[in-house]
């Protein structure tokens, strides 16, 4: 279940547009999103789709029936059959008409909960038998019914009614802190219903990668997870909260910075010993010019792998290139404007 669907709903009918129109007051959030029908005109005999569009993401809702009532611009319209589809999948419809008024009642059983958007919500079908073309020009719906653990429904004037029920799952803190060079992530909730549990993710360059998973308590709780490892620079995560069910929410993001602890960080070479090439990152800790040379035993330099201004706090790759070297033992020295460090690299071919 997603913390967003605590809604108000209220229907209407706009006298100039000839749309419904849906009002979402969302709990903490007091958005409006308009739900309508276009003007759908079809041709004497055939079958006409009647879209019903929103105009925001209403996953979550649950809809497993509905009634409406939907109005045309002729009374002389036969409907010999009327379906529903929301995503590929059918459902059954019950239908009666209303000689005279130009409507049609339409009462619809889902075959799996209504739920989407933003764009077409579902589509009604219907097979008509009449003389002329129809114009379907308005929709009022008079009553919902949500799958079990959405909120209860009471329509009224052709109006819906959410009565408030608890959040799945109510985060109510996020937070990132760094502790000796370990990002500690912590987060609380003031309620949980059917809560598996978070995934832990952080962004990568292809987008977040899954850390770790931590087990739902079941009652409002306060969770740690803690990230080892981690190089000097910037990070970003955030919480997938998964329900028992499979559906998921995700929480928003944090971002931390891990610094340099010292003057400088050099990771230790990897691989090493290498055959072809290693690596090694550097951080400084405050802005200077460093110089990163490698020299063989005899004290001859072999490569420079880096000359320059290094800005601070921001991880620097030196890679060793094996080729054109015999196999040895060389010395990588580093040395900036407050540090001076050596690495012994092993080449093995």
């Amino acid at each position: 279940m997603h913390p967003e669907t605590v809604v108000i709903m209220r229907y209407g009918l706009c006298a100039v547009c000839g749309l419904a129109l849906l009002a979402l007051n969302v709990v903490g959030v007091r958005a409006q999103v308009p739900v309508s029908m276009p003007h759908v005109s079809g041709t004497a005999g055939a079958s006409i789709d009647v879209p019903v569009q929103v105009d925001a993401d209403v996953t979550g809702q649950g809809i497993i029936s509905l009634d409406a009532v939907i109005g045309f611009n002729t009374p002389d319209v036969v409907v010999t059959s009327v379906s529903a589809s929301n995503n590929g999948l059918m459902s059954s419809c019950l239908f009666t008409t209303n000689p005279g008024a130009s409507s049609i009642n339409v009462s619809i059983a889902c075959t799996h909960p209504i739920s989407g958007g933003p764009g077409t919500l579902f589509t009604l079908t219907f097979d008509l038998v009449s003389d002329t073309d129809v114009l379907f020009s308005w929709l009022n719906f008079t009553s919902f019914m949500f799958n079990e653990g959405s909120p209860a429904a009471s329509t009224s004037n052709g109006s819906i009614t959410l009565n408030d029920a608890p959040l799945p799952v109510e985060l109510t803190r996020l937070e990132a802190r760094v502790d000796a060079g370990t990002v500690v992530l912590t987060w609380a909730t003031a309620s949980e219903v059917n809560n598996a549990g978070f995934e832990v993710q952080q962004a990568g360059p292809d987008g977040f990668v899954t850390l770790g998973f931590v087990e739902g308590r079941g009652t409002p709780q306060h969770y740690v997870y803690r990230v080892d490892g981690l190089a000097p620079g910037a990070y970003r995560f955030r919480l997938k909260q998964i329900d028992f069910d499979g559906t998921f929410t995700y929480s928003p993001e944090v971002e931390v910075s891990v610094e340099t602890t010292g003057a400088y960080e050099l990771s230790p070479p990897h691989p090493n010993p290498f055959d072809t090439a290693t690596a090694l990152t550097l951080t400084v800790a405050r802005t200077q010019p460093v110089r990163a040379l490698v020299f063989d035993m005899t004290g001859r330099r072999v490569a420079v792998l880096y000359e320059g201004i290094l800005e601070q706090n921001r991880p620097h790759q030196l890679h060793v290139e094996g080729r054109g070297l015999p196999s040895g033992t060389y010395l990588l020295q580093v040395q900036g404007a407050a540090f001076h460090t050596t690495r012994l690299l092993t080449l093995i071919r």
